[in-house]
């Protein structure tokens, strides 16, 4: 049982170390995963991008909203039909990405591929949960 407790500790503290990178490079964690998801995708929807990271499209608008005032991301509109609008990177958004990335690497190496995702992808109150048990 204990093994498990010090899993879950070190599993609190990487989730704390991953939000002070994304937060010192000026983004927010929803942002960082939105950057993310473009990098690997590159431009998207609206639509698309909530898919991709799991957000409802209202959130979507405020976030992209408030990453256009960062200057992080962009709306790009279709020349041929105007009703499509995608997000893309801006290179202040690429930047920050690879600032934070950078900072993660140390934390990330040598890690098998599942935790990594598992460990970017349970929410801090989950953890708590898992911890308290």
């Amino acid at each position: 049982m204990q093994h498990i407790v010090n899993r879950i500790r070190a599993f609190l503290a990487a989730q704390a170390a991953i939000e002070v990178a994304i937060r010192a490079s000026g983004l927010t964690p929803p942002q960082y995963v939105s950057l993310m998801a473009l990098s690997t995708n590159g431009s998207m929807t609206m639509g698309q991008l909530g898919s991709a990271i799991g957000a409802a499209c209202s959130t979507m608008t405020d976030l992209i909203d408030r990453a256009e005032r960062g200057g992080v991301m962009c709306r790009v509109r279709s020349l041929e039909d105007r009703r499509i609008v995608t997000i893309v990177i801006t290179p202040k958004g690429q930047a920050a990405l690879d600032q934070v990335n950078a900072a993660l690497a140390p934390l990330f190496e040598g890690m098998p591929l599942e935790v990594m995702e598992w460990l970017v992808g349970v929410s801090d109150a989950t953890a708590r949960q898992m911890a308290a048990v």
